[in-house]
């Protein structure tokens, strides 16, 4: 089945996002956390509280701050497409997997070569995320896909019944921020979006 990334709106406490991401961690690949206005101390107790709701330290990924992500111990560190050379984050902590995002074939090449675990690549759709930009689309998605052998997680603007569409393209799952985590009922929406990962999956099984 596809994998199914959440990531944190830096909108919520730590106690907030912990009750919603309790709920649906058994159905998600892995948690991002992305808390943008937080210094990295005050990033690694917001983390800390999630550990202490009994979030595993296997489905959470941090964003941008590789040492918090190794002394921590979580799953990975997902860097912005600007940020650190991600075989530089590997050499240091090796035993992370380290993912970026990227907004551009030639970018995803560049990150690939530099030895990226997996891509982050969007907006694919319209975001209220980001209000004004334009999706990239779904071929632009696919042309990506087919430039790189990493994974490809689309991100943007992406809702249940457009994983069809979007695993066409051969990207391995999709990401999800506001579309679950801001839902008025999160756990009953990660389930929809498991159901398409899950539908997609036995159509390209039948055909």
């Amino acid at each position: 089945m596809g994998e199914l990334h959440v990531i944190t709106t830096g909108k919520d406490s730590a106690h907030q996002a912990a009750l919603k991401i309790k709920g649906i961690i058994p159905f998600v690949t892995a948690v991002h956390v992305r808390e943008k206005t937080l210094s990295q101390q005050a990033y690694i107790q917001f983390v800390r509280i999630l550990l202490k709701h009994g979030i595993p330290k296997n489905k959470i990924i941090a964003n941008t701050y590789a040492e918090a992500a190794g002394e921590l111990g979580l799953k990975g560190v997902h860097l912005p497409e600007k940020g650190p050379n991600p075989e530089e984050v590997k050499r240091l902590y090796p035993e992370l997997v380290v993912g970026c995002s990227v907004h551009s074939k030639e970018t995803a090449v560049k990150k690939e070569k530099q030895h990226a675990d997996y891509l982050f690549y969007g907006n694919v759709f319209s975001t209220s995320c980001k209000p004004g930009l334009e999706g990239k689309g779904l071929e632009q998605l696919s042309h990506v896909v087919q430039s790189v052998s990493i994974p490809v997680i689309a991100i943007g603007g992406i809702h249940p019944e457009s994983v069809y569409g979007v695993r066409q393209t051969g990207a391995l799952g999709v990401a999800v921020m506001s579309g679950i985590m801001n839902a008025e009922d999160p756990v009953w929406m990660c389930q929809e979006y498991v159901r398409q990962l899950k539908e997609e999956e036995k159509h390209g099984e039948s055909s």
